[in-house]
């Protein structure tokens, strides 16, 4: 009987072991996935920095050639 006893004491702590480790991988696992989410908007912010660049050079080239236009026509009308 106290063989038994102890075998069950033995599984019950080796499952607890068990069940410690697999707690530390799901939590380790949560922050991989933390840090990868992280990783991923700043990838996507370093990939569209170059096209915000052009959507400003486009905007400031239209609004440079609506000002001549308007330069242009103002004496004209005055």
């Amino acid at each position: 009987m106290d063989n038994s006893i102890e075998r069950i004491e033995q599984g019950q702590k080796a499952q607890g072991e068990r069940i410690g480790n697999i707690e530390k991988a799901i939590l380790t696992i949560t922050r991989n996935e933390k840090t990868i989410d992280e990783h991923d908007k700043r990838l996507d912010a370093i990939e569209k920095a170059p096209a915000h660049k052009w959507d400003k050079l486009t905007w400031l080239i239209i609004a440079g050639v609506v000002a001549a236009i308007v330069g242009a026509i103002m004496p004209r009308l005055l």
